[in-house]
């Protein structure tokens, strides 16, 4: 009977206990409230995948990375095509006697040295695509080459000047570049020529990289399709040094940080059942200790 007074206590405080789950609130809906709901979703939008061995590797071959030199080529553009916005200068000789651009010198006796050539100021092809030639009129220089533009003017001033032969030299590319942004010293406009320029030759023109080779991605964007590459696969791999194109965005950026996660399973010991409760236990009917469902 000494034990009478804390079973007492111990069986009100868990019947406030039990009493007091009643009046919690309750928080969407219940168990049997989704069994009985006549909504099935589609099956269309929810679909349960048993994620095995396949699966696992369809998602890895997602994730291989794909080389420069086979999604962009390694094709470089060596004709040198004109474009709206070059500035262009012509020069034309004509042969002795000339008629039209300035004649050679005359010695004492009287004889015509070699011709000079007559230097054209120079001019940028307007929007109409064209630039102006004395004697020759207008002619068309956009999206044709150097050589293309001096055949045409020497047809045009063919029959007017004695024999001419002409040069045409671009002083200033402004149709042909590429752009240089993101994580270099130095946003740049990096102009292109006959010569071939590489991947790693806009990238020094940008006065390189801000931080360490292993932490850079660079990102090639050529029309509508964008590759990347770490800056370090490019260094190693000489096939990804690939040529540029006119218009082609390189954008270097630093490599996102990443997280490896490890799960571990701990299985941890029960916290040990107070005396007062295994007391309670032991003493309460066999047919009372079932758990409520």
């Amino acid at each position: 009977m000494t034990h009478a007074p804390a079973r007492l206590v111990v069986l009100v405080a868990l019947t406030a206990a039990a009493s007091g789950c009643a009046f919690l609130p309750s928080v969407g809906p219940s168990r049997a409230d989704v069994q009985n709901s006549s909504h099935r979703p589609e099956s269309a939008n929810i679909q349960v995948v048993d994620v095995d061995d396949q699966i696992v590797r369809q998602l890895l071959a997602q994730r291989v990375q794909k080389m420069f030199s086979e999604t962009l080529g390694d094709s470089s553009e060596r004709s040198q095509i004109l474009g709206y916005g070059d500035v262009l200068e012509v020069s034309v000789w004509e042969a002795p006697p000339a008629t039209l651009f300035s004649a050679g010198a005359i010695d004492g006796r009287g004889a015509i040295t070699a011709a000079r050539a007559t230097i054209i100021p120079e001019e940028m092809i307007d929007s109409d695509g064209t630039i102006s030639v004395p004697f020759a009129g207008r002619i068309p220089a956009a999206g044709r080459s150097l050589s293309a533009v001096q055949n045409e003017i020497v047809e045009r001033l063919t029959g007017k000047a004695n024999h001419p032969e002409v040069i045409v030299r671009l002083t200033f590319n402004a149709s042909r570049h590429i752009t240089v942004v993101g994580d270099v010293n130095q946003s740049v406009r990096v102009p292109l020529n006959p010569s071939d320029e590489r991947l790693l030759d806009a990238l020094a023109a940008a006065g390189g990289v801000r931080q360490p080779i292993n932490k850079m991605t660079i990102q090639v964007t050529r029309g509508n399709e964008v590759q990347s590459l770490p800056l370090d696969t490019i260094i190693r791999d000489p096939k990804q040094n690939i040529s540029l194109r006119a218009g082609d965005v390189v954008t270097i950026k630093s490599k996102p940080r990443s997280l490896q996660l490890v799960r571990l399973n701990i299985q941890q010991n029960p916290p040990p059942t107070p005396d007062y409760l295994e007391q309670v236990s032991a003493e309460r009917p066999a047919s009372r200790r079932r758990r409520p469902e």
